[in-house]
């Protein structure tokens, strides 16, 4: 994590052994997210049946143990291999979630990069690390767990 100026940033990464097309079908299939995004609650209004460029959708998250709406919109679509969202979520804090999925030797390699910019994430950088981190964590070796069962 880094926070400088308003701006702070998380990443993690997992090695799973399945196939990038079979880790992809998990990881940007909205109907999914509650098997393996730690922190997702639920859709607002109508939940996304599919992920595409421009798309857009509102998101419930468990963010610093509140709940918080985050509206998305798809800014990045490369099957299988890249996935952007950009966001926005309370107190003005604007967010890119940014999904990288490689083919390994034995399967694939996910990256996932969350960045964090506005006044707000000064006040709340250390809080964002260690919660949003670890969710990105609990997130990733869930998807790891899945795509390797499938």
């Amino acid at each position: 994590m880094s926070s400088i100026n308003g701006m702070a940033s998380v990443n993690a990464q997992v090695e799973i052994e399945a196939s990038p097309e079979r880790v992809w079908s998990m990881l940007a299939d909205p109907a999914r997210f509650s098997s393996w995004v730690d922190n997702h609650e639920g859709f607002v209004g109508e939940p996304p049946t599919a992920l595409a460029p421009g798309a857009s959708f509102a998101q419930r998250l468990r963010v610093l143990n509140m709940p918080a709406e985050v509206r998305w919109v798809v800014g990045g679509l490369e099957q299988p291999r890249r996935l952007v969202l950009e966001g926005t979520g309370p107190m003005g804090i604007g967010l890119e979630a940014t999904h990288l999925v490689a083919p390994t030797a034995t399967g694939s390699s996910v990256s996932s990069t969350y960045e964090f910019k506005g006044a707000a994430v000064v006040a709340v950088a250390g809080q964002l690390e260690r919660e949003v981190g670890a969710s990105l964590r609990a997130s990733l070796a869930s998807l790891k767990r899945l795509a390797e069962a499938a």
